[in-house]
């Protein structure tokens, strides 16, 4: 699977490859930089997500072997604050299947806040 995908970062330009044997070493080219520099938040939240769902899969493993499983954000996980808040968000969406154009503007725009506040890193102590 590596070895077609860095035949087709090669095709596009975005890669090199040398040969050393039996095997080819990929590194990005400048074209392959310039792109990576024009898509790095797509990327970055691509990495998130894979390391979110990394996480998560461990801890299914963790949970198949028998150990405790319950989430400490000492392990990089979420606080049990933040779950609970999410679960509650999710529910209050639920209950709104049915809401007119006008109660999903306004929830829309909580929400749009919400996401601004927690993209800049807001200290909830100070909310």
């Amino acid at each position: 699977m590596i070895t077609y995908l860095g035949g087709y970062l090669e095709e596009l330009d975005y890669a090199t490859v040398e040969i050393e044997g039996n095997r080819k070493r990929y590194a990005l080219s400048d074209a392959g930089r310039d792109y990576l520099g024009a898509n790095r938040e797509r990327v970055d939240l691509m990495l998130a997500k894979l390391t979110h769902f990394a996480r998560k899969m461990d801890l299914v493993r963790r949970a198949y072997m028998g150990e405790n499983v319950e989430e400490q954000p000492s392990e990089g996980g979420w606080a049990p604050e933040l779950i609970a808040a999410c679960r509650a968000l999710k529910r209050a969406l639920l209950l709104r299947t049915d809401a007119s154009q006008d109660e999903q503007r306004c929830i829309a725009a909580i929400l749009a806040r919400a996401t601004a506040e927690i993209e800049q890193g807001a200290d909830p102590k100070q909310a």
